[in-house]
């Protein structure tokens, strides 16, 4: 029934915190933000289900993949990189800065902004401080390396284009992070 398929988009959204869709009866686009490529296929796949094999999926969900301490920063025009802060702090600490020395290497060629991004814990206009003021602390310390000034541009976000649920520590950790965008 249509009350139980509503059910379910409904549950599928709140899996991903920007998710849209657009459905005209033959055709779904999806749009929003995951974190990884299995995602991307698993939500497509959800949707196919809940609409049916006649229905046309368009899945133009984003994949932004969060780099951690622990893995490889993977070079590219989109770059997310889990940069740890403490709460309400623009300091870098040691783990943050050997985060941003493996970004290091892919900024050289071309220009890019700098996006500082928040859970949605606090206030929208002390995330959006926050996040801004992150992004600038990157760019100082990215600069301090050896990279250059006029390459680099800042933007808070604040908590407005998450990755992962809100409502999770985990999710939360994954949307505080420091993106890099080639202009």
């Amino acid at each position: 029934s249509w009350d139980a398929k509503l059910a379910d988009i409904f549950a599928w959204q709140k899996t991903v915190p920007d998710a849209a869709f657009d459905y005209d009866g033959k055709r779904v686009v999806l749009t929003g933000t995951v974190t990884s490529e299995a995602g991307k296929v698993a939500r497509g796949e959800q949707a196919q289900a809940y609409f049916g094999a006649d229905t046309m999926i368009d899945n133009q969900l984003r994949v932004v993949e969060v780099a951690t301490s622990g893995s490889d920063v993977q070079c590219g025009d989109r770059i997310a990189v889990a940069v740890n802060f403490a709460t309400g702090s623009s300091a870098l600490d040691a783990d943050a800065k050997a985060m941003l020395d493996k970004v290091f290497d892919c900024l050289k060629e071309g220009r890019f902004e700098i996006s500082g991004h928040t859970d949605n814990t606090g206030s929208a206009a002390s995330n959006q401080r926050l996040s801004l003021a992150r992004a600038e602390a990157t760019r100082a310390y990215l600069v301090s390396k050896g990279a250059k000034d006029a390459d680099l541009s800042t933007a808070g976000r604040g908590p407005d284009q998450p990755i992962a649920d809100n409502g999770t520590a985990a999710g939360r950790a994954q949307n505080r992070r420091i993106e890099f965008t080639r202009q």
